[in-house]
């Protein structure tokens, strides 16, 4: 749903099945935060969250604004 409502919206989104992954995964994440203009996270209802929570610190530390969502 977040992401049709993005793209109707023209809003170009990534995520870990769309990134161009390099040689450093972490590096590559980075990448994707810093030429973003902000990051949306949907914070998931599993051990997965704790890589959202590790993005979310990049975004933070990057300085980008960012948008959290709880899944339910």
């Amino acid at each position: 749903v977040i992401r049709d409502e993005l793209l109707r919206l023209g809003v170009r989104w990534t995520d870990i099945t769309t990134l161009k992954l390099g040689e450093n995964f972490f590096q590559s994440v980075r990448e994707a935060i810093e030429s973003s203009a902000f990051t949306c996270a949907v914070i998931p209802d599993s051990a997965a969250a704790a890589n959202v929570f590790f993005e979310c610190g990049i975004a933070v530390g990057v300085g980008k604004p960012l948008i959290v969502i709880g899944e339910s």
